[in-house]
């Protein structure tokens, strides 16, 4: 299922028609599938829950709950498709966008129009030149990195929110390894600018850029705090979204395996930015 049309469909169907079950059934994104289904698995055997995974898609996933087939989903909403006013959804997570140069560069923000500038066909930013007047970076072209890593959802998520659809700058080249190798790409080559899922930097010698959407936003880091209210703007949320017939012990459950330690280590493995520990435990003191 591409995003484009995902972003295209999602607010049509209602999602908060279940009906009762004696086992708990819940879908969600494919992208969860392998070791956070298994890391859930063991979670909820601990907790005594009897629970069926069925994780074949978010698209899939809002049609079971519509369809009164599951008790719950984790699902990938787009911002312009959250109901703000449903009191049974609760975040879980996002991927990002996110943009690396290497420590040195003075660059430190970009904008939509100079990304998608730079990373489509036919585009008419090349040289760093255009984003520093330091006397070092004159001459200096651009080296576009890009992951392509399985169930990644990054290439997709900014062609739909800042390319349009276009396709991407032949010169464009994609990496297929793990954070590591992509950290390791632009530590080599000052010149870089790498687009990639969220990655921890720790102490390496790289830098995620500031990001805005237009001249006249300000322009936010991928902090996991700026990801969360939505002030970093590149971001796909993953919301666990639960049915009206389960009851509030069975969700208080529910949501305190989704917020544990092992979920959260889960969500990091397929590049998922965690909701902050502070935002957790509000949601989960509703329903002690």
């Amino acid at each position: 299922m591409k995003l484009t049309q995902f972003l295209a469909t999602f607010a049509t169907t209602s999602l908060l028609t279940a009906l009762p079950s004696q086992a708990l059934v819940i879908s969600g994104s494919d992208l969860f599938k392998g070791e956070m289904e298994s890391t859930l698995l063991a979670a909820f055997e601990a907790a005594g829950l009897d629970v069926e995974i069925q994780f074949d898609g978010s698209l899939l996933g809002q049609r079971d709950l519509a369809a009164g087939t599951v008790d719950a989903s984790l699902l990938a909403i787009p911002d312009a498709g959250r109901d703000a006013n449903s009191l049974r959804v609760f975040p879980l997570g996002y991927q990002t966008v996110t943009f690396l140069v290497n420590s040195v560069n003075p660059v430190t923000e970009m904008t939509y129009s100079q990304l998608s500038d730079l990373f489509k066909e036919g585009g008419e930013l090349s040289k760093w030149s255009s984003f520093t007047d330091a006397p070092a970076w004159q001459d200096r072209n651009i080296s576009l990195i890009a992951s392509r890593r399985e169930n990644a959802l990054t290439l997709e998520l900014f062609n739909a929110l800042v390319m349009q659809g276009s396709s991407y700058n032949v010169d464009l080249r994609f990496l297929s390894g793990d954070n590591d190798s992509l950290v390791n790409a632009v530590i080599a080559d000052a010149s870089a600018l790498a687009l990639t899922p969220a990655i921890q930097i720790g102490e390496q010698p790289v830098k995620a850029l500031a990001i805005k959407a237009d001249e006249g936003s300000q322009a936010y880091t991928p902090s996991r705090d700026n990801i969360f209210f939505g002030d970093y703007p590149l971001r796909l949320p993953f919301y666990l979204v639960v049915a009206d017939s389960m009851d509030d012990s069975t969700l208080s459950t529910l949501l305190q395996i989704i917020y544990s330690d092992a979920v959260t280590a889960a969500l990091a493995e397929v590049d998922c930015v965690p909701v902050p520990e502070p935002e957790q435990r509000a949601v989960l003191a509703q329903y002690e």
